[in-house]
């Protein structure tokens, strides 16, 4: 999965590389390209109603 997003400078792009689901929890293992460098990280989230209840990040440059 990638996204696109009207603030995200044209040559960027952010790619879902692995999604785990487990009842209301979910992890997202993501990268992030930019030009002159990268980014990876994971969110992890709680999950109620069908929305996203919380949600914590963490990158490693």
């Amino acid at each position: 999965m990638a996204c696109r997003c009207s603030r995200t400078p044209p040559n960027a792009r952010f790619t879902a590389e692995e999604v785990f689901e487990a009842g209301d929890r979910v992890v997202v293992l993501w990268h992030y390209r930019y030009t002159g460098g990268h980014v990876r990280g994971v969110d992890l989230c709680t999950v109620r109603d069908n929305l996203v209840a919380e949600q914590r990040a963490y990158v490693k440059g």
